[in-house]
């Protein structure tokens, strides 16, 4: 790819980079990988901000004939899970036929908590208000002692646990290699740079509030991430309220 041209964060590069991995690796989800699976790409999601671009990349990768999983967290101040409309997306997604998960808040945990008992609630309540069942987790910005822990609770998978993620300073040797978008930027290597015909293993984390029709910068990202935002507090405003102003549409 010309990065000349290319705009990291657009949906069309977006479906460009699947196209390109999924050349040289089989997209497997996490409950379909062994000790003795010696290739494989999982693409993840963690949501952070919008469902709403969460189905928006989910239908995405449908018409590219591909299933991912989509981590939501239940103890989010940017959206509300529990709503009609956010329950329907991801319901949606997961008719789709991608994985749908947990995306583990620990800044509710505290320190006399066992970490194992709090995932597990968390994944019941997520499991009661979906109807679906949930069996896997990723953690929401861990710390490396989390990390180390190499976390396992039976019958659940962890995305971070030693099958799927290796924790290693030298990522560009890693067992699993582990790609991440995180804060809009590529951290571990940029992939529309990588050589994938020379690595067996990889984890492509991406976070759908990040991804845009037209591939916006940082700023310009989070200026949208706002006015959708500012969209939906309008609509619901319009439709409980009957005292909402109406120059205010």
């Amino acid at each position: 790819m010309n990065n000349s041209t290319f705009k990291n964060f657009s949906y069309h590069n977006y479906a460009q980079l699947l196209n390109q991995i999924s050349g040289y690796l089989p997209i497997m989800s996490y409950d379909e990988i062994n000790s003795s699976t010696s290739r494989f790409l999982i693409i993840r999601h963690d949501v952070e901000f919008s469902i709403n671009r969460a189905h928006a990349m989910a239908l995405i990768e449908e018409k590219l004939g591909i299933s991912s999983n989509y981590f939501f967290q239940i103890r989010s101040n940017s959206y509300n899970l529990l709503s009609k409309q956010n329950i329907d997306m991801i319901l949606s997604i997961k008719k789709m036929g991608h994985k749908v998960g947990l995306h583990v808040h620990l800044g509710s945990c505290n320190e006399n908590q066992d970490i194992k008992d709090y995932i597990i609630n968390d994944i019941n309540i997520l499991s009661n208000i979906l109807g679906i069942s949930i069996n896997s987790f990723s953690f929401h910005r861990p710390i490396r002692k989390i990390l180390e822990k190499n976390l396992k609770i039976d019958g659940l998978l962890n995305t971070y646990q030693d099958l799927f993620f290796e924790l290693t300073d030298d990522y560009e040797n890693a067992k699993v290699r582990y790609i991440s978008d995180s804060n809009h930027q590529w951290k571990y290597g940029d992939p529309f740079n990588l050589k994938f015909e020379n690595i067996q293993k990889v984890q492509l984390l991406i976070h759908p509030d990040n991804w845009t029709k037209s591939g916006e910068n940082n700023l310009k990202n989070f200026m949208y991430l706002i006015d959708e935002k500012n969209q939906e507090i309008r609509d619901t405003f319009r439709e409980e309220c009957i005292t909402y102003p109406p120059e205010l549409n």
